[in-house]
């Protein structure tokens, strides 16, 4: 994939599928009179499933497993049945049908489609419910997905959920799979699904927190993957030398991202259980607030009119019951080399990742320093140029 990609090309994808569907629907239209009565409901579940008639198609399947336990078309039907209930939001009834697939016919071909099933579905219950019972087993079967010992298929759809749910893994996963996978236009139109049209995205780091300055990561296409950059990361990329490496649309749409974190942040309620950041907006003053624990972190933009200054951005950390002032330059040196003497892990990525955001709406052009996390990757491994061109 090269930055001349079209990323609306999902639009062409999407066009193809009724006319597809209408072909295969022709194709089993027939009468299934004279079959044996297990093919005959396999049959009619399949064009119930063409016709996306998924309650219809899964009461079919149902009666086949019952019915004909011995049956051929077993491994068949519980794929068919597992997918017809996942299309009708019963994901948790698909993941067990699926497993049980897997464990009774790990040889049919049927397992590997189910294997990637299996994952979405892991993925859907993730995200919607982030407390679920078997959330570390999700987990872990989505991450464990991505190695090469699963189908091609599987490990994308595993890649396309960890978009979602893990950002930085994605991201690494994409950088291993993109060097393995012979039709790079399957890698393609799954990013092309989840950025919708741009080469840049916001997500939270955990789903199961709202996006906020605390809580996010911004997903940059590259021609060999995604790379994951830190808001502080994500605001050096838009800019100055290290904005070079990336041409000026990919730039926008990065400056975008951020833009779309910190509209994210500014909430006019406190924080919840499932936020851990925001930004407070009382007339021209503004409050950046984390709190995690036994830490408290307010930054205060004293006048949006008076710039990004020392005596106008003020930092106040509570942590142990002790209040610290802390300067400006200082927390920028902490963020940019890691330090948590003054500050705990996840305070100090809030206070980098804010003081990029203010540092964005403040319109400051000054070089921003990297908060900890994933550095970006080198030019020579993007693929770009000094001077933005492609190798």
């Amino acid at each position: 994939m090269s930055w001349n990609h079209d990323v609306r090309s999902t639009v062409r994808h999407r066009n193809a599928r009724p006319l597809a569907v209408a072909v295969l629907a022709l194709a089993v239209s027939i009468s299934f009179g004279g079959l044996p009565a297990d093919r005959s409901l396999y049959e009619e579940g399949r064009r119930a499933v063409l016709e996306r008639r998924w309650e219809a198609a899964s009461v079919v399947f149902e009666r086949l497993l019952a019915a004909h336990p011995d049956s051929a078309y077993l491994d068949d039907a519980l794929y068919w049945y597992a997918y017809s209930r996942a299309e009708s939001g019963e994901c948790e009834l698909a993941y067990e049908k699926l497993r049980s697939l897997e464990e009774r016919f790990p040889e049919s071909h049927r397992a590997v489609a189910g294997h990637a099933l299996r994952v979405r579905c892991a993925g859907a219950l993730l995200i919607t419910e982030p407390d679920h019972p078997s959330a570390d087993e999700f987990s872990i079967l989505i991450s464990g997905t991505t190695d090469e010992r699963h189908s091609t298929m599987a490990r994308l759809a595993a890649v396309e959920v960890l978009l979602s749910t893990d950002p930085v893994e994605a991201a690494r996963a994409l950088q291993t799979l993109a060097g393995e996978v012979e039709d790079s236009s399957l890698l393609e139109v799954t990013l092309d699904r989840h950025f919708g049209g741009k080469w840049a995205i916001a997500r939270p780091a955990d789903p199961a927190f709202r996006l906020g300055a605390a809580n996010a990561v911004v997903l940059v296409r590259q021609p060999d993957g995604v790379a994951a950059l830190s808001l502080a990361q994500a605001l050096h990329a838009t800019a100055g030398e290290a904005g070079a490496a990336y041409p000026e649309r990919v730039r926008a749409d990065i400056h975008e991202a951020l833009l779309d974190v910190r509209q994210a942040s500014i909430r006019p309620q406190k924080p919840g259980r499932r936020e851990r950041s925001q930004v407070v907006q009382i007339e021209d003053m503004e409050v950046h607030l984390y709190h995690r624990g036994n830490e408290a972190v307010r930054i205060l933009v004293l006048n949006r009119e008076h710039g990004y200054e020392s005596d106008n951005v003020r930092i106040f950390v509570e942590r142990d019951g002790r209040l610290t002032d802390l300067a400006v330059a200082d927390a920028e040196k902490m963020a940019e080399e890691g330090n948590t003497r003054v500050l705990g892990r996840g305070a100090l990525t809030f206070v980098g990742s804010s003081l990029a955001l203010i540092k964005l709406d403040l319109g400051a052009t000054a070089a921003v320093t990297l908060g900890p996390g994933p550095k970006p990757p080198p030019i020579t491994k993007t693929g770009f140029r000094p001077d933005g061109t492609h190798n």
